[in-house]
């Protein structure tokens, strides 16, 4: 009886420790569960966060692109004045050779953004009037064709226009030259379109000169061609804004925001 008993006793505390065991293993789970959604919420919750803030910096930088492109246009069409303006203060400029030559240098290099600051400071400290035919040319023949760099060339362009009046009509003339060959991919003609299409877009150049750079790239190119040209200024000629700009709105939840940005409105 006695060995019965122990037996009954052995066989009771094997089973609650069993139990224990199983509900030991039970709440593990739970746990486990619970810090695996606590994860995953955290998770999604950071990439929502990411989210917010990826879409907030696509708006707001194309909307300071935008303030700036429409400042510009303003200013391209004071041009008469500023000259008139700039001649006025020509003898307080600087015209040393060494100056000068390193300018033309850096343009026939190929400008890129980082050299936006320096380069507007030369445009106006010094007189670069004997220069404008070494200028047009190495500009019309520039490579650059990201973003931030020809955003640069176009600031550049325009200080030069709101100095000197034979500096447009001569770049205008070169670009355009420069457009016939834009299917050859070995040639700067896609970044000569790109370039007047811009200029076009800030009042460098007429809007209806705009007409002619369109005929010859017509005639010299594909439609997909043609399509990847216009889409970087599709906003300036045509009014469009970019869905990326549109989606990213909507995810920033302040779709308000783009009506508050200046945009040229076609005619």
């Amino acid at each position: 009886k006695d060995l019965a008993h122990l037996d009954a006793i052995a066989a009771e505390s094997a089973a609650l420790g069993a139990l224990d065991a199983e509900a030991t293993r039970i709440v593990l789970i739970d746990a486990m569960a619970i810090e695996k959604d606590r994860a995953a919420a955290f998770s999604a919750a950071k990439d929502a966060l990411d989210a917010w803030n990826e879409a907030e910096m696509i708006v707001e930088d194309w909307k300071k692109q935008q303030i700036h492109r429409d400042a510009m246009r303003k200013k391209n069409a004071e041009a008469p004045t500023l000259r008139k303006q700039f001649a006025a203060n020509k003898k307080k400029l600087k015209s040393d050779l060494k100056r000068t030559t390193a300018f033309v240098k850096k343009v026939k290099a190929g400008i890129t953004d980082d050299q936006r600051v320096s380069m507007l400071s030369d445009t106006e400290n010094l007189n670069l009037s004997l220069y404008i035919s070494e200028l047009v040319p190495a500009l019309a023949e520039s490579r650059k064709t990201k973003d931030k760099d020809v955003a640069t060339i176009v600031d550049i362009c325009s200080a030069l226009h709101q100095r000197y009046d034979d500096f447009g009509p001569a770049l205008f003339s070169e670009l355009l030259a420069c457009c016939k060959n834009v299917q050859d991919e070995k040639k700067p003609t896609r970044a000569a379109a790109r370039l007047a299409i811009e200029l076009c877009c800030v009042g460098v150049f007429e809007i209806n000169q705009l007409d002619s750079i369109m005929s010859k790239l017509q005639l010299s190119i594909d439609a997909a061609l043609f399509a990847s040209i216009l889409k970087p200024i599709a906003t300036d000629i045509l009014g469009i804004i970019p869905n990326r700009v549109n989606f990213a709105a909507i995810r920033y939840g302040n779709t308000d925001i783009i009506s508050t940005i200046p945009i040229p409105q076609p005619d």
